[in-house]
């Protein structure tokens, strides 16, 4: 739902200044930008279940094998990072390829979603 929010309301988040429009206001883009990230990661967190098992149990492997080779120094965070940087982000960089959106998503959109994962 908030991806075709973002999309329909092609609101331009642009974090970049020379890929900005003149007198564009950097910090209510950066507020709505965090915004969108933070209910897209609360969209996964809610939705935990529906992951499936061969991605959690791939997840666990490699903290797993981190943990034996680095000890405590790798915290329990980097499974998940590595689902992220492998599942999760090329889906919200192109929800078209993941059927999250029916069309590709209009110009700010997209560029939104590149600059939230």
């Amino acid at each position: 739902p908030c991806m075709k929010k973002l999309n329909d309301e092609n609101e331009c988040l642009e974090l970049d200044p020379p890929r900005a429009p003149p007198d564009f206001d950097f910090m209510k883009a950066n507020e709505n930008l965090a915004e969108f990230s933070s209910s897209l990661l609360s969209l996964l967190l809610e939705n935990e279940q529906h992951i499936h098992q061969q991605a959690r149990e791939i997840c666990a492997y490699v903290q797993l094998k981190l943990q034996q080779r680095f000890g405590d120094v790798i915290p329990p965070i980097y499974g998940a990072m590595l689902l992220c940087d492998r599942v999760f982000i090329p889906a919200v960089a192109y929800p078209k390829l993941f059927h999250l959106l029916p069309e590709l998503p209009q110009f700010h959109a997209r560029r939104s979603f590149v600059l939230s994962s």
